[in-house]
């Protein structure tokens, strides 16, 4: 079974105007709405590559019903742990004169204690040896930043395969617990182990990534935006140049695309090369899309032949 977890998911609003005007009422027109959160996303894209996963996290307020019916009609499996605070809600707006998008996002629900342990007892009672969990997105309030450490360290005792993708202090702290697969952004890579960002530096790159490999992080592919992917293991160091995608101004849900890409040819026993391929054209594929993790096979595989691999 495949596990996605996600703390903090939020209900997501996409507006569109031709240009925003201060003091003044703006006319604009809803464009979608969808659940988003890293493990939502990553669920998603999982169930249009044809891989089934259950979608854990916390979930409760007023929308509760919308987001659970919503979810159940994409056919997204979900055992959420309910809470007595709200989900967030998001709000996109796209200039589209101006080609701007702002972002109002909520920090989130507070969690209670005793909420936060029925949580953790799920996931104890759920997984079982050979499972997949994936780990990754945001906290809510009154959630320690060591969650993701600690729920590391209690499903490695259990033969749990990890993937982590976060950001911030719940990444450093998640990558003490060592996860199998670690998915990270250049720009944190660098910032954890202090390194510059210049050309000039690649060489130390490819050290913090050997010692990573070295200390057990089985598969690590680090993103970078619309810029090249790269994907180690203690066998290859490869980069994967993406094909220009002229997309959406918000590209919400590559990076998620690319964890499910790149989990989906864990399970079809894919090479290196065509795990990176594939991961790629999954992130790519999302920007054709204005749903966040919404992809389409037949245009993974249509991207697939663009994206250009070569060695780190």
């Amino acid at each position: 079974m495949i596990y996605t977890l996600t703390l903090n998911l939020a209900l997501d609003f996409t507006y569109e105007t031709d240009h925003l005007l201060k003091d003044s009422t703006n006319k604009t027109e809803l464009k979608t709405i969808s659940i988003g959160g890293k493990g939502i996303n990553i669920s998603r894209a999982l169930n249009c590559l044809g891989v089934s996963s259950l979608a854990l996290g916390f979930c409760g307020g007023r929308f509760y019903d919308f987001i659970d019916k919503t979810l159940s009609c994409e056919n997204i499996r979900t055992d959420f742990t309910k809470i007595k605070g709200s989900s967030r809600i998001n709000i996109k707006i796209i200039e589209n004169k101006e080609k701007n998008l702002i972002e109002l996002n909520e920090i989130g629900p507070f969690i209670h204690a005793n909420e936060t342990k029925l949580l953790m007892n799920k996931i104890k009672t759920l997984t079982k040896t050979g499972d997949i969990f994936i780990i990754g997105g945001s906290l809510p309030r009154n959630i320690n930043v060591n969650i993701y450490r600690k729920i590391i360290n209690i499903l490695k005792k259990k033969r749990v395969t990890l993937l982590l993708d976060s950001s911030g202090r719940t990444l450093s702290e998640g990558l003490l617990a060592l996860p199998e697969i670690l998915k990270i952004n250049l720009k944190e890579l660098k910032e954890i182990n202090k390194i510059s960002d210049t050309e000039k530096n690649n060489k130390e790159t490819v050290k913090i990534l050997n010692k990573y490999i070295a200390e057990g992080i089985k598969t690590i592919m680090i993103t970078d935006g619309s810029k090249e992917v790269i994907y180690c293991d203690k066998n290859n160091y490869l980069v994967g140049k993406p094909p220009y995608i002229k997309g959406r101004l918000s590209s919400t849900g590559s990076g998620d695309s690319v964890d499910a890409g790149l989990l989906y040819s864990i399970l079809n026993r894919c090479s290196a090369e065509d795990t990176l391929k594939f991961s790629v054209s999954c992130g790519s594929a999302n920007l054709l899309n204005d749903t966040p993790g919404y992809i389409q096979l037949n245009e993974v595989k249509r991207l697939i032949k663009k994206v250009i691999v070569f060695n780190l």
